[in-house]
């Protein structure tokens, strides 16, 4: 299996890279999991799923503020073994803070990296037809289920609010990631 160098990301910026590239067709859909692709693209966000991701993420960055090394800790490489779900879920429960924060939320690692993925790809989807791009277009070149990008324009205000919320945290705390 070739190796990509190894290059540090922060963890939540690395998994948003790979819901955009992990589409059919692409590189990133080519480094063997096509599990993983599959369940990005059978996965349906809900308003209570994204709730509790939200609440995740803001469980994480406080833990990162009672921890400064921490947020260090939990980037992960973009090595092929790390980029890709399984990858980042491992990560994520290798290290016993990240992963209690994430459970305290109602959700696994795996399903926090999953919602993650199809929540910034869905958005990517929908941010471009807001630009002209074509919808059916869209679907088809970007795996996006039209079910994800209908969740992100119904409730695309509250969205940007809880995104907001986070960068405002993550800026407190001085997380990279």
């Amino acid at each position: 299996m070739m190796k990509h160098r190894s290059v540090k990301l922060p963890a939540l910026l690395l998994a948003l890279i790979v819901a955009w590239g992990a589409r059919p067709g692409t590189a990133a859909a080519q480094t063997g999991d096509d599990a993983g692709l599959a369940e990005m693209v059978a996965y349906r966000l809900t308003m209570d799923k994204v709730q509790r991701w939200y609440e995740a993420q803001r469980n994480v960055y406080e833990k990162y503020a009672a921890d400064p090394g921490l947020a260090e800790r939990a980037e992960i490489g973009a090595d092929e073994e790390e980029f890709s779900i399984d990858g980042m879920a491992a990560r994520f429960d290798a290290i016993p803070e990240v992963r209690e924060a994430i459970q305290a939320a109602g959700l696994g690692t795996r399903e926090f990296v999953v919602v993650t993925m199809v929540l910034f790809q869905s958005a990517m989807a929908h941010a471009v037809i807001e630009m002209g791009g074509d919808r059916d277009e869209i679907l088809e070149g970007s795996g996006v289920h039209p079910a994800n990008l209908d969740f992100v324009a119904a409730h695309k205000a509250e969205l940007e609010r809880m995104q907001k919320e986070v960068e405002a945290l993550k800026a407190s705390v001085g997380a990279s990631n």
